[in-house]
C-alpha cells in the first residue's frame, strides 16, 4: 500500500488498483461551453477550473468499482501542453485543482496520484530543453503536492537529461509545498529516427529504470507507447535484473495485469495498476481479489459503502 509521504514498503501484497487518465470519461461528455478556458475548446483538464463537479463524478466512478487509488485529471496540464489554449499561466491553478478535487472524495486510505507528464518537443515549438522540463514538474508538482497529492508519478522519457530534469523540478515542488511524498516514474520511450531493434529498446529501457530508481523512484513502469505491445516483457526484464517494484501507468490492461500477477518474476513486485476506464478497473479488481483468495484481501477505502454502491449499479444493468 502506498503510504502517504512514504515509499511502497509491502511489496509482498497485492497491488493498487488505479484510475487512469480521465479524457476517455471527460471528453464525449462535455459540449464546447463546458471545455471552454479563455476562449479555447477541448482541454480535458480545464473542466477542474469550469466543471470540477464533472470531474469529481468522474473520479468516484473509477471509486465505486474498486479503485483504491486516483491518478489526478492533469495527463495535459504541462504548461506548455496547456498553451495551445492560451492556459500557460493556469499550468498551478489546473494542477493544484485536479490533485484537491480528488482528494475531496476520496477516503482516508484512497491514494492520490499526482499525474505528472512532461513534454520533450511539441510541433509548434521543437525540442524543450531540460530547463524548461525541470520548471515545468516543479510548477505541477508544487500545485498537486499542495493539493493534497500522496504520491507523484513523473512520466517523461527514457533520455537520461530528461528525466534528471524531471526529478529535480520534482523535488523543488515538494520543497516550494513544504512536503515530500512517493515518487513513481512512467517512461515513456521516444522514437526519433524510426523503431530500432528491441534489444536497443531493452537496454535502454533497462538504464533508464535504473536511472529512475537511483534519483528517488520507489517503482517504475512504462508507458505503452512505442514498444509495440512488449511492455510486459520490458517490465519483466526490468524486475528480473534490477530490484525495482514496478507499476502499470493508467493506460494499462487486464491482460497485461493478467501476465503481470501471474509471472513470478513480477507477481510480488507490481505494486499499482492503472485503468483507463471505470469497467477496466472493476476486472482488474475482481482478478486481483480472484488470485489473493481471503489469505491476503485487498485494502480499498470504504469497503462497505463501496460494495453497496456497485451491487446497486450492477444491479440495474
Amino acid at each position: 500500500m502506498i503510504k502517504p509521504g512514504s515509499p511502497f514498503v509491502d511489496r509482498g501484497s497485492a497491488p493498487i488498483i488505479a484510475s487512469g487518465d480521465l479524457s476517455r470519461i471527460l471528453r464525449p461528455r462535455i459540449s464546447d461551453a463546458l471545455a471552454t478556458l479563455n476562449g479555447c475548446r477541448g482541454c480535458v483538464e480545464a473542466l477542474n477550473v469550469t466543471r470540477p463537479k464533472l470531474v469529481e463524478t468522474a473520479y468516484r466512478r473509477f471509486l465505486a468499482v474498486g479503485a483504491g487509488a486516483i491518478f489526478t485529471n492533469t495527463a495535459g496540464a504541462a504548461p506548455h501542453f496547456l498553451d495551445r489554449y492560451r492556459m500557460y499561466d493556469e499550468a498551478f491553478s489546473v494542477s493544484y485543482l485536479g490533485a484537491h478535487l480528488a482528494r475531496a472524495v476520496s477516503g482516508d486510505d484512497t491514494h492520490v496520484i499526482g499525474d505528472v507528464r512532461l513534454p520533450w518537443r511539441l510541433p509548434n515549438l521543437g525540442f524543450i530543453p531540460e530547463v524548461d522540463i525541470e520548471e515545468a514538474a516543479r510548477i505541477m508538482v508544487s500545485a498537486q503536492v499542495g493539493g493534497g497529492a500522496d504520491a507523484i508519478c513523473l512520466e517523461t522519457t527514457e533520455h537520461p537529461a530528461h528525466m534528471a530534469a524531471a526529478f529535480a523540478g520534482a523535488k523543488r515542488g515538494m520543497a516550494e509545498a513544504g512536503r515530500r511524498v512517493t515518487l513513481l516514474a512512467s517512461v515513456r520511450y521516444e522514437l526519433v529516427n524510426g523503431t530500432p531493434e528491441s534489444a536497443r529498446i531493452a537496454n535502454e529501457v533497462d538504464a533508464a529504470g535504473k536511472l529512475a530508481s537511483s534519483l528517488g523512484a520507489v517503482a517504475v513502469g512504462l508507458s505503452r507507447r512505442n514498444l509495440a505491445g512488449q511492455r510486459t516483457a520490458y517490465l519483466d526484464r526490468l524486475a528480473s535484473r534490477h530490484s525495482l517494484a514496478i507499476l502499470l501507468p493508467g493506460d494499462g490492461t487486464l491482460a497485461e495485469l493478467r501476465v503481470l500477477i501471474g509471472n513470478p518474476d513480477t507477481a510480488n513486485r507490481l505494486v499499482l495498476a492503472g485503468a483507463p476506464a471505470p469497467r477496466a478497473a472493476r476486472a482488474m479488481a475482481r482478478l486481483v481479489e480472484n488470485r489473493i483468495g481471503t489469505s491476503a484481501p485487498i485494502e480499498f477505502a470504504n469497503d462497505d459503502q463501496r460494495e453497496g454502491r456497485v451491487d446497486r449499479h450492477e444491479g440495474r444493468r
